[in-house]
């Protein structure tokens, strides 16, 4: 790709704000700010009171601060705290004043030069700019984005004590670096690709007939409510994306960092435009995919973490609900039992109790603590039963999911694997040394 090419693909990252006004002065800047920005050495002193006339050892000295803080001169004059001019003006013994004024090209040329080699600066030019060139065609490797590869690029021009240049030479030069970058880590992703993969990818950007949207739009919708209806649609989306068999593929000679940063630009398109592209749409949306996947399978599993929450508690409300009910019902059959049991500690007579209570009544009362007792030892198990069924409805595609753990966790994947096997029936009963180690 040569270098107008590349300039030519480049995507403008820096606001119209940026590029006008790259310097950023605070609007009231604190004593601590002054002292530390904007005070004056006596050998600056001594450089600025060389200039001819007021107005040009104050536009010096404003200057000359500038530099030493952001690499750059400052270009809008107006934009100067007032704050900060007087703090320079009393300094130099000056007026105060509220504007700096402007000085003639040819007198703000030669200030500027002895400026830069005051502060051991020197200017940007052409051989700086094969070296930054350079620098950036490396640093762009990394992954970076524009604007992370801008700020990079105005500290290492800093630390080559070099005047930084204005920010549209500066966004260029980044731009072209990017752009060069990503058409070889495009290369990289697409030559992994099998013929198989690139019919898929095609077969993604297809609308059908009748269709306002193509299948990778349903790729990048949020997740649904924990729901197990939510929960079946979106582990469908899992499985397709899966199908894709895109993880299978060796992504080590790709750094993962550059597959972050092609999926984000391949959301920036719709269908339409990614279908226009040749050879680049095959990368941009397979790095999509993979980063898609991550994030599917991410929130697959933070949505059957929210289920079972959700589960818990309605669980818990409604066993909550049934022993409100239980327990006013047993504080009349405690009553009956405990004058039964008076009655036949008394008289010894079953008679004498039955004359006195009758036996539905008892029967009652015995019938309520059961329940109370039942509901003490079984109850929460009953609730969440009672939902067992829906929770089935996406649960099995759920643990088809392709888990993975960390050393040490061995006994879960067992777990999860022995599950698959009941699930598919080719184990009908759960083993007596099934893996818990877990629980």
């Amino acid at each position: 790709m040569s270098s107008s090419e590349s300039e030519r693909d480049a995507q403008p990252f820096l606001t119209a704000r940026q590029r006008l006004h790259p310097i950023e002065l605070p609007i009231d800047p604190s004593d601590d700010e002054l002292a530390r920005d904007w005070t004056l050495t006596p050998r600056d002193q001594e450089l600025i009171l060389r200039a001819r006339g007021e107005p040009s050892r104050r536009w010096c000295a404003l200057q000359l601060c500038t530099l030493r803080k952001t690499g750059r001169f400052l270009d809008d004059l107006e934009s100067l705290p007032p704050r900060m001019l007087s703090y320079l003006n009393r300094q130099l013994g000056f007026q105060p004043v509220l504007f700096v004024g402007t000085l003639h090209r040819d007198t703000e040329i030669d200030q500027a030069r002895k400026i830069r080699e005051h502060l051991g600066y020197r200017s940007f030019d052409s051989a700086t700019e094969e070296r930054l060139t350079n620098w950036l065609a490396s640093m762009a490797l990394t992954g970076l984005s524009g604007l992370e590869l801008f700020r990079r690029a105005e500290e290492v021009l800093r630390v080559w004590q070099v005047a930084l240049p204005g920010p549209s030479t500066l966004e260029r030069l980044v731009g072209s670096a990017v752009a060069s970058s990503q058409l070889g880590l495009f290369a990289n992703v697409s030559q992994r690709l099998t013929p198989e993969h690139r019919q898929a990818i095609d077969g993604l950007l297809q609308v059908a007939e009748g269709e306002s949207r193509s299948s990778l739009f349903h790729f990048k919708q949020y997740p649904g409510k924990p729901t197990a209806a939510d929960m079946v649609l979106h582990l469908s989306y899992c499985r397709e994306l899966l199908a894709f068999n895109l993880h299978q593929v060796d992504w080590s000679q790709v750094r993962p960092e550059h597959i972050r940063g092609i999926s984000e630009l391949a959301r920036r398109y719709d269908v339409w435009t990614l279908r226009r592209f040749k050879e680049k749409k095959y990368a941009l949306v397979a790095c999509l995919l993979l980063e898609t996947q991550k994030t599917l399978l991410d929130q697959a599993v933070g949505m059957h973490d929210r289920y079972l929450i959700d589960m818990h508690r309605k669980s818990r409300n409604d066993l909550e609900s049934q022993h409100r009910k239980v327990r006013r019902r047993l504080r009349k059959g405690v009553d009956t039992l405990i004058v039964a049991v008076e009655l036949l500690l008394a008289h010894g007579d079953a008679d004498e109790v039955f004359s006195r209570l009758s036996q539905s009544a008892i029967k009652e009362a015995v019938d309520d603590c059961s329940e109370f007792r039942r509901l003490e030892d079984f109850g929460y198990l009953e609730k969440l039963g009672n939902r067992y069924s829906h929770f089935r409805q996406y649960l099995p595609d759920f643990f088809r999911l392709p888990f993975e753990a960390r050393p040490g966790a061995e006994p879960l994947l067992a777990a999860i694997q022995l599950v698959r096997r009941l699930d598919a029936g080719s184990t009908r009963e759960l083993p007596s040394d099934a893996p818990c180690d877990f629980v």
